[in-house]
């Protein structure tokens, strides 16, 4: 059974509309939600902008632990401007998962924690080649960037020492080369402009990262888990993305493997 990584949205009804789908728990492998916003800089910079993002830290706390009565692993996101100390408080707390993007604070914080789980994400956009030939060995898994989504054959290739995490429905450009921009945009309206770029490069969705549920098993020998977007998705999408590809659209006519190398 593969798991999937869920994003938190910090809408007032997820915890409860989440716990009413408890059945689904055993397929979460975290929950996933920024470090708060004077902490560490995370993509989706404009979440904290929401109406429903909490206005302080006492509310941010109030609102993580609301999350741990689920019972499920939560994660979190630094991205830039991360440090051990940051890092340090969120453990206090009794976070245990963390996706980062620096080499340096990972190996810091593995060597004064052995129990932490800790993700390079995607922001790394590592290359085939990236990964041939670096050392990664400071982190448990890493998010693959989104080229890789249709090129099924440089996955096969990949070294089968490290753990592999792919992001599975998103509909960005897989080729795209303006993700910092979006990751980054500090308003909606700096977001909109980068995907329109993206967009732009969109013909079909062979041209996108999107993976249909009952694809995934072409990806499932060479991928340890999935992740799940969107945070800035409403709760009723993230649950009905999560039954989507916990079920794997059963009976559903899949694409040839082809589809999913474009240079084939």
């Amino acid at each position: 059974m593969k798991q999937y990584e869920l994003p938190y949205n910090f809408a007032y009804d997820y915890v409860g509309k989440l716990a009413r789908n408890r059945e689904f728990f055993p397929y979460i492998s975290c929950i996933y939600l920024p470090a708060y916003v004077e902490d560490a800089i995370t993509t989706r910079r404009d979440i904290p902008l929401r109406d429903e993002y909490p206005k302080s830290y006492d509310e941010y706390l109030i609102r993580l632990k609301e999350l741990m009565q689920l019972g499920l692993p939560l994660c979190i996101l630094m991205h830039r401007n991360a440090s051990l100390e940051v890092l340090e408080k969120y453990y206090a707390l009794g976070i245990r998962q963390f996706i980062i993007n620096d080499d340096a604070l990972a190996i810091a914080a593995r060597t004064r924690h052995g129990d932490l789980t800790l993700t390079l994400s995607v922001t790394s956009c590592l290359t085939e080649k990236d990964l041939q030939e670096g050392d990664f060995s400071m982190y448990d898994s890493i998010v693959l960037f989104f080229w890789f989504n249709r090129h099924l054959d440089a996955i096969k290739r990949l070294p089968t020492k490290y753990r592999y995490i792919l992001i599975c429905n998103t509909g960005c450009y897989y080729n795209c080369r303006w993700h910092d921009q979006h990751w980054y945009a500090t308003t909606r309206e700096e977001e909109v402009k980068a995907t329109d770029k993206c967009r732009a490069c969109v013909k079909s969705v062979r041209d996108t990262t999107y993976i249909e549920p009952e694809n995934l098993s072409y990806f499932d020998p060479y991928i340890s888990s999935y992740k799940l977007t969107d945070r800035l998705f409403d709760t009723d999408r993230i649950i009905t993305d999560l039954k989507a590809y916990t079920g794997r659209n059963i009976g559903a006519v899949k694409r040839s493997e082809d589809f999913y190398n474009v240079d084939s």
